[in-house]
């Protein structure tokens, strides 16, 4: 009996010794897994960060060319601006050039009205006169 408890010990310390060995060869497993995972996730974040820098340099492109809009924007706005009054000043001119247009028309019929008065102020004058001559 002296020897099966030997004999009975050492089965149960290589059955432990096989069952460590088993959940030592699990572990090792999943940290395979675990490491392949890792790699991948480096590798995927790698991939990441060059998007993000190719992103930011894009971004960065946008905003040099919203700052030129902007610029542009305003330059335009400032001509714009100068076009509305130098519109503003020929509505002004084409005012003036109506009115002295018909203050032209207006001469001018003064002037053909003065001319006929004359006519016949002329006739009325040499009408008094020859009457006073005698004749």
């Amino acid at each position: 009996m002296s020897e099966s408890i030997p004999a009975a010990s050492a089965a149960m310390r290589q059955q432990a010794i096989e069952a460590l060995q088993g959940q030592l060869r699990e572990r090792e497993r999943v940290i395979d897994g675990l490491t392949s995972r890792v790699r991948q996730l480096e590798g995927h974040m790698a991939g990441l960060e060059t998007r993000l820098e190719v992103g930011t340099e894009r971004f960065g492109r946008l905003e040099a060319h919203v700052d030129q809009l902007v610029v542009t924007q305003q330059a335009h706005a400032a001509h714009l601006s100068e076009v509305r009054q130098m519109q503003a000043d020929i509505r002004a001119l084409l005012a003036l050039f109506g009115d002295l247009r018909g203050t032209l028309r207006t001469l001018s019929l003064l002037g053909n009205l003065i001319k006929w008065l004359g006519g016949v102020a002329v006739v009325i004058g040499a009408g008094i006169a020859w009457f006073r001559s005698g004749g």
